[in-house]
């Protein structure tokens, strides 16, 4: 066991912690559709952008729609110069978050066995087919040196929602789709952690509590798509909000508290640095530096009232203990934050609530995280394209002009043999994707790298006045 590993895991009232990402740390999210389409690596990047500005922790896309861990250790592999087998590798990765199994457990069974004991025997063949794959995946990930490895139990499929509009459930005898996902979870991905010393990451269980709890209510609910499958933005967040407490990285942006009749202790700081106090005729005043950003509502605010994502992570507190009764105006820099009384001041107000140049900041580098996201998933569409023009009969998918006269045909509504269905909107959509990006596919690398270092320059802190005014 990877000792060295272990000791970066703590056991802390229940819930396992991960380390958190280092200093120009290059962490790939390996998954399926669920990781492809998705955002809760978006999230997670923002998150260390603001908080951990000085890190620089690049965090990349590496999912694929429909892949299973079969393709993920392909993905992985240390030989190949083609586009699919090199894929992250492209990424120089010194970390790793693994989420694959939505897709392994299968489907067709459920709908084909006849029983319950044949039911049972298909997923045991899953199952086998899964644990040799996600062996070598895992193989393949530490081949490439790369010795920070946070595998995830997959996001549910919702087998409990009750909705005439979803997809049918894949739900029989008693055992259904996720039960599959859940048994995997168990037998391979707590059996590979605890052989290889990696930590574990619960996002089955973290989703399925707040479905279950909410579907007592209204058994509509899910924080799954209709189609069981792939979770929304509200999904997503929970998801990245769950990552976020794996790592154990609650915590205040900021923290000032100023007490104006305490000549010994007038201030405590966490995470900032102030100076310059000045007080007097009604007013006080002082230079903030904080060491953080907080978080644009609109990052996280599709999970509010499912999570607690604000007190978890999103809290800039200012508070005054000591003014005179009265309301008062909080300016930072030339810009008014907002009215409290003193009374409020005296509590606590939380400044990421409010429009501060801190959130004016904090914003412009979530912006540019979504173009980040773009980028990504420009580079998906291009290796995605390449992994499914492979499985055509006598096609050599590495061959970039064969590719585009393969698409222009299949475009014109030729269906080639090898193919498991007939190409689908989804599939034109994205073969159009590789057409666009495949001559600058090397150059969306470059625009990745530019875009995070954009990124991390726009995060750094900067200082600004504050100044607290009485008006009444």
């Amino acid at each position: 066991m990877k000792f060295k590993m272990l000791m970066a895991v703590l056991l802390v009232t229940g819930f396992l912690y991960a380390e958190p990402y280092r200093e120009n740390e290059r962490v790939v999210f390996v998954g399926d559709s669920i990781t492809h389409g998705g955002s809760y690596h978006t999230l997670i990047q923002y998150f260390y952008a603001t908080h951990f500005p000085d890190r620089k922790v690049a965090c990349f896309n590496v999912g694929i729609s429909g892949d299973t861990a079969h393709g993920g250790a392909q993905r992985s592999s240390v030989n190949g110069d083609g586009i699919w087998e090199r894929d992250v590798r492209m990424y120089a990765p010194t970390a790793a978050a693994v989420m694959l199994g939505m897709n392994d457990v299968g489907g067709s069974h459920f709908e084909s066995s006849t029983s319950r004991e044949q039911l049972m025997s298909f997923h045991e063949k899953q199952l086998g087919w899964y644990r040799a794959n996600y062996a070598s995946l895992l193989n393949h990930l530490e081949a490439q040196r790369i010795d920070r490895i946070a595998l995830i139990k997959s996001s549910p499929y919702d087998q409990t929602m009750v909705n005439p509009q979803a997809q049918h459930n894949l739900l029989k005898f008693g055992f259904g789709k996720n039960d599959a996902i859940i048994d995997f979870g168990e037998k391979v991905i707590d059996e590979e952690a605890e052989k290889r010393g990696y930590p574990v990451c619960d996002f089955n269980s973290a989703l399925l509590e707040i479905n279950e709890r909410r579907q007592q209510n209204d058994p509509a609910f899910t924080l799954v798509g209709l189609d069981r499958v792939h979770p929304g933005e509200a999904g997503h967040t929970v998801m990245g909000y769950t990552f976020l407490k794996f790592q154990g990285l609650e915590g205040p942006v900021a923290e000032v508290e100023l007490r104006l009749n305490d000549p010994e202790k007038k201030w405590t700081v966490k995470n900032a640095v102030v100076s310059s106090l000045k007080t007097g005729a009604g007013q006080v005043q002082f230079d903030y530096t904080a060491n953080a950003l907080p978080m644009v509502r609109q990052s996280y605010e599709k999970a509010e009232g499912l999570i607690p994502f604000e007190e978890a992570f999103n809290r800039e507190i200012l508070r005054v203990a000591g003014l005179t009764d009265g309301m008062y105006r909080v300016q930072i820099g030339d810009k008014t934050a907002g009215r409290f009384s003193h009374t409020e001041l005296d509590a606590g107000i939380n400044l990421a609530r409010l429009d501060t140049p801190q959130l004016q900041q904090s914003q412009k580098v979530y912006l540019l995280g979504l173009k980040q996201k773009k980028i990504m998933a420009d580079i998906r569409s291009v290796v995605w394209a390449v992994g499914y023009l492979s499985k055509i009969k006598d096609h050599d998918a590495a061959d970039k002009n064969a590719n585009l006269e393969m698409i222009r045909r299949i475009d014109a509504g030729f269906e080639p043999e090898g193919l498991w269905a007939p190409p689908s909107d989804y599939v034109k959509h994205v073969l159009a994707q590789y057409v666009r990006c495949i001559d600058d596919y090397d150059l969306l690398f470059q625009r990745l790298e530019n875009t995070i270092d954009k990124i991390y320059e726009m995060a750094q802190p900067m200082t600004h006045r504050v100044k607290i005014v009485k008006i009444k």
